[in-house]
């Protein structure tokens, strides 16, 4: 069984378990005692990427691999805002326009008060993921630090 399959049937946290225990294994093997907060963190490095199922109204694209925290603040961004079905009368917004709550109110007040047409909107959707488990190599070299990346291998490559 892969840590793929794992992390497919049982989730983030099973496989993160696994591989810890499983490197622990062979230092131990060794008779070399190392501290699993080590491997944690080399292990929290490797899952911090998702891959985008469906992009709902954020500005991801479908099968784009992005960091977990880019993905959940990109969420954060659209959670609670609206997108504009149909822009009645209005000449501020545009058909496929994100805006807040507050701004689409103020838009229908003033278009009621006129007597024109009211905006439609619909609630914004949020993008959904697969957590990814990406190899030690491509999330060293993956990672936003220029230094981490120059310090791990493939050296040249960063520098190119």
């Amino acid at each position: 069984i892969t840590p793929a399959d794992i992390l497919a049937i049982k989730g983030p946290t099973a496989v993160q378990e696994y591989i810890v225990n499983e490197v622990q294994d062979v230092y131990r093997l060794q008779g070399v005692k190392i501290n699993d907060k080590h491997f944690e963190i080399i292990v929290r490095q490797m899952m911090r990427k998702v891959e985008i199922d469906e992009p709902g109204d954020t500005r991801f694209l479908e099968q784009q691999v992005v960091d977990k925290q880019e993905f959940m603040e990109e969420n954060d961004r659209i959670w609670g805002k609206k997108v504009v079905v149909d822009s009645g009368d209005s000449q501020n917004l545009q058909p496929g326009q994100i805006v807040t709550a507050r701004k689409l109110r103020d838009e229908n007040s003033m278009l009621k008060r006129r007597d024109l047409k009211p905006v439609e909107v619909r609630d914004a959707i949020p993008a959904t993921s697969t957590q990814i488990l990406q190899g030690i190599t491509r999330a060293a070299l993956g990672t936003s630090s220029f230094m981490s990346a120059a310090s791990f291998q493939e050296t040249t490559k960063v520098f190119e």
